[in-house]
């Protein structure tokens, strides 16, 4: 079976539990923190200042495993 490995933001402060935002699935982690510095950030900040406050709210980045759908683990 194929499967890969790549990175994604999640929310620490989940609530009932984690969840990992789906759509920010990257190969880097670099990758990951500037899709979520995209849109945090404000008006004439960068993406990894963008980053920096979704961090500070709770939002982390994980390694996760890539299989195609309806594969086994």
């Amino acid at each position: 079976m194929m499967e890969d490995h790549g990175w994604a933001a999640y929310w620490s402060n989940g609530k009932p539990r984690l969840f990992i935002l789906v759509h920010t699935a990257s190969s880097t982690r670099k990758e990951v923190c500037i899709k979520v510095g995209a849109v945090w950030k404000h008006a004439g900040e960068t993406d990894m200042q963008g980053w920096r406050r979704a961090y500070r709210e709770g939002c982390r980045t994980t390694r996760i495993v890539v299989r195609p759908f309806g594969g086994t683990p």
